[in-house]
């Protein structure tokens, strides 16, 4: 099971270090591990993907205390983000994700728009979602391992900095592995039906397996 201390020691082993016994051992590399991982660690992780694993769908009620005439950008609603909020998957206006909502605008911590209720698919940083290092799949663990890694690798001489540039592509390599694993557990997506389309009579529209209309 993925814990601190096993994130932590697979950094320090990328790095050639020796393991650390706990997270609270006294020695420099673990001082410098913590204060990486209370600096926000999970959370920069999170952000840097659509992550299936650490998706929550809710549906959200227009927050009457908010008044948006202010601030809102002319909008009738505003909504209050959620605490657990990192970003943004899909928003719509029901509750299959079929309609999304594309006329909206947001700031640090609401989003305005003309629905009074709007659905929305977000990456959340709740204990039981994105936080939850045990729902972590195999290459978002090896993703997090790399990047902890390339926080903590020291680039005060030339082979610092050659080991340095190596930890970046062994990083980059990583998240493009953990995005890819992560978009295969989604199903299929086929293009939405556009406004323009639906003017014209809603008619159906097939798809073949690659997602191209036929």
């Amino acid at each position: 099971m993925t814990t601190k201390l096993s994130l932590f020691n697979e950094a320090l082993g990328l790095l050639g270090e020796r393991p650390l016994a706990s997270t609270s051992e006294n020695r420099e590399p673990g001082r410098r591990l913590n204060a990486i991982w209370d600096d926000g660690a999970v959370k920069a992780l999170l952000e840097s993907g659509q992550w299936t694993f650490a998706t929550r769908t809710i549906s959200i009620t227009y927050s009457p205390s908010i008044d948006p005439s202010f601030d809102g950008q002319g909008y009738k609603y505003a909504f209050d983000k959620p605490s657990d909020f990192v970003r943004t998957t899909e928003l719509c206006s029901d509750g299959r994700f079929q309609n999304e909502i594309t006329d909206y605008q947001q700031d640090a911590h609401y989003w305005f728009c003309d629905f009074d209720t709007i659905y929305l698919r977000y990456v959340s940083i709740d204990d039981a979602y994105g936080n939850d290092l045990s729902t972590w799949p195999e290459n978002f663990k090896k993703y997090a391992q790399a990047w902890l890694a390339v926080k903590l690798a020291p680039t005060s001489t030339k082979d610092d900095q050659n080991k340095a540039l190596m930890l970046e592509k062994q990083l980059e390599r990583r998240k493009v592995e953990a995005l890819a694993t992560d978009a295969m557990e989604n199903p299929t997506q086929f293009p939405k039906e556009t406004s323009w389309q639906k003017a014209r009579g809603g008619r159906a529209r097939f798809y073949n397996e690659n997602g191209s209309p036929r």
